[in-house]
């Protein structure tokens, strides 16, 4: 039997929380993402797969240095907005999570509505 491509995305939970900072908070650096997610020493490595999956985009921008900025794929907004409804569904609390990456509400109103 042939796994399911949706679980090559989400089965690592920091491909999750990535993926569910980047819906809630927008536009994120890459050091952002580590400080906030993990430190992981394969995180590179997960943004790397995210990115062939097509769930991310990664930018190189030039200000003062040069910075790598990580944003949502139209796809990747559709994983972000599916797992925020199933972490609200089960009593997970997705405001934290959107406090916790210091960024301003992204999900539209009603989302978790009935």
């Amino acid at each position: 039997m042939q796994r399911p491509k949706i679980s090559s995305v989400i089965e690592d939970k920091h491909n999750n929380m990535i993926i569910m900072l980047l819906y809630l908070c927008g536009r994120k650096s890459k050091m952002e993402i580590y400080n906030q997610v993990s430190s992981n020493p394969r995180m590179s490595y997960k943004l790397q797969l995210l990115e062939e999956a097509g769930i991310i985009t990664v930018t190189k921008e030039k200000a003062q240095r040069e910075r790598s900025m990580i944003d949502l794929t139209p796809l990747g907004e559709t994983y972000g907005r599916g797992l925020c409804a199933l972490e609200d569904s089960i009593g997970g609390d997705v405001e934290a999570l959107r406090r916790g990456g210091y960024g301003p509400v992204r999900y539209e109103e009603g989302l978790f509505d009935e």
